[in-house]
């Protein structure tokens, strides 16, 4: 290829790509002088500690702060009662919908009154000089609740909805031809529930804010480390809160030690850490613990899945429907979107797909790595092996038979999918075609081993852009 690039005159020719490049970071890294969010201490820095809700749902009736106060050392506890106000979240950044039903994040803001909506929600930060003291201050403090009886099942969940997007982009409820019907009538039905667990973001760097308010020219401006990976947003979020310019917020991350997905959308944390550090007029630091980082810093949320596909006995695929169910928290409207990867992957005329979130006493979700695709993929694929194994059909072909060459509900050609170009190539990598099509056919010790095959796109999102390139004169 770079020889054929070469051989034509005025060809572009790449100098990096395929080179072994040193990273820019890689240095740094290995010998220690990378400095993460919990590493800066501006002068005067103090340290806070989150007390975090001990029930799952109730109020606050009193948080008995004087034994903590009279500790060495610490400046003072906030409380619900003391903590300072904030204006509300956007319903809206960049585009993307924030609140309300199908929307992005927990629209709680930290600290505003005195409900409880999942355990580990934030009631109290202990701030003192040092962190040894904030953290033993912390346990002295006494907190009294009134307790309701939290909804922690989905079967359980009394609040229930179907958003129309996942986020004001992908839709959540879709329906082309009529796949009930078609189901009902088909020759071949298959009809499985999946369920899918939960999973953690749980990347080295725990959560960090460092933040310092100061004085310059006759403004209050806010320098800010966090551990984030959307510094336009989260600044955007943080002056709409803290009702100040994003001019006037300087957002650092000099390095990220881990996301995952996470370290984007659950903006409460670093909104506390910048409330609190104007109140007390010091810069401060947060560091959130190990345990936090399951209840503070969002996960994917266990999902339950059906699938009911109708073909014939000759393995042409005429229905597929793909309903799902998935928790959220009390205080966001946030779906994870399993059934994204149903819309495009495979040419069926009834298609439909729908998708419902029921409302918990548990802890935010929020995108994770894979988002949707990975657990509504699953699900899908595992329908499709069921099905090629009732049609006594190759699982390859039964895809292959089927890949949507462009969108089954849109009707747009896909720019590049290439599903069969995928599975032909893979399979003749593998030897497929020597494989013994049942399971456990063949023993290697104890394991049953085998061949097996699944498929998944990710759609990519596009959004505006632009950058300026100026163009001059030799010698200008």
């Amino acid at each position: 290829m770079l020889e054929a690039l070469h051989s034509k005159p005025n060809a572009f020719v790449p100098r990096v790509v395929g080179q072994p490049i040193p990273r820019m970071d890689g240095r740094h890294k290995v010998t220690g002088t990378a400095r993460f969010t919990a590493e800066h201490h501006p002068d005067g820095l103090v340290h806070g500690v989150v007390i975090g809700s001990a029930i799952a749902r109730g109020r606050v009736a009193a948080v008995h702060t004087a034994a903590a106060e009279a500790l060495p050392g610490v400046i003072v506890v906030i409380t619900p009662a003391s903590a300072p106000r904030l204006k509300p979240l956007p319903d809206k950044v960049q585009g993307i919908q924030y609140s309300g039903e199908g929307g992005l994040i927990e629209m709680l803001l930290p600290m505003q009154d005195d409900r409880i909506h999942y355990a580990g929600q934030a009631i109290a930060v202990v701030i003192a000089e040092s962190f040894e003291q904030a953290t033993f201050a912390a346990t002295q403090v006494q907190v009294s609740y009134e307790e309701d009886v939290p909804e922690l099942a989905l079967d359980r969940a009394t609040r229930r909805s179907r958003p129309d997007s996942y986020c004001g982009m992908e839709p959540l409820q879709l329906s082309t031809g009529n796949p009930a019907k078609t189901f009902q009538q088909a020759e071949v039905k298959l009809e499985r529930e999946y369920e899918t667990p939960a999973h953690f973001h749980s990347a080295i760097e725990t959560l960090a804010t460092v933040a310092e308010w100061r004085k310059q020219g006759g403004a209050e401006v806010l320098l800010i480390y966090d551990t984030t990976r959307v510094i336009k947003t989260a600044n955007a979020v943080l002056a709409h809160c803290l009702d100040v310019p994003e001019s006037d917020i300087h957002l650092v991350v000099k390095f990220l030690g881990g996301s995952y997905g996470s370290k984007a959308w659950m903006f409460g944390n670093v909104l506390l850490v910048a409330s609190c550090a104007r109140a007390i007029g010091r810069p401060l630091k947060v560091e959130w613990s190990r345990q936090q980082m399951f209840e503070l810093n969002g996960y994917r949320p266990v999902t339950r899945q059906t699938m009911r596909i109708g073909a014939t006995l000759a393995g042409k695929i005429t229905s597929l429907s793909h309903d799902a169910v998935s928790p959220t928290s009390a205080v966001s409207g946030y779906p994870e979107p399993v059934t994204g990867m149903t819309m495009i992957m495979y040419d069926v005329p009834n298609l439909a797909i729908s998708q419902e979130i029921r409302h918990l006493n548990l802890p935010t979700p929020s995108p994770m790595r894979g988002v949707g695709v990975l657990a509504g993929g699953w699900a899908l694929e595992t329908a499709m092996d069921e099905l090629a194994h009732e049609l006594g059909m190759d699982p390859v072909e039964l895809r292959m038979r089927h890949d949507a060459k462009k969108g089954p509900l849109s009707g747009h050609p896909f720019s590049s999918k290439h599903l069969d170009q995928c599975l032909e190539r893979g399979q003749k990598l593998i030897g497929w075609k020597q494989r013994r099509a049942y399971p456990a056919n063949r023993q290697e010790g104890r394991w049953a081993t085998g061949l097996g095959v699944a498929a998944s796109p990710l759609p990519p999102v596009q959004d505006q852009a632009a950058a300026p390139a100026p163009l001059r004169a030799p010698d200008t």
